[in-house]
């Protein structure tokens, strides 16, 4: 589990303490459920190109 890259967490993380728990969390959900795909909602580059508007909605 990581945070996000130095600037963006000083822009958006408030509460240190408590996006380090949250990771936390979401890292032991991964591990129980090992077919879960988590994908960061601020990471482009991490969704599939037709997942992307508009064209997940031209692939209907």
């Amino acid at each position: 589990p990581a945070h996000k890259q130095a600037i963006m967490r000083g822009v958006v993380d408030g509460n240190v303490d408590e996006t380090e728990k949250e990771i936390g969390r979401v890292h032991a959900l991964m591990e129980r459920n090992p077919n879960l795909l988590v994908v960061p909602a601020h990471d482009y580059n991490a969704y599939a190109e037709e997942a992307v508007y508009p064209g997940f909605i031209a692939a209907r």
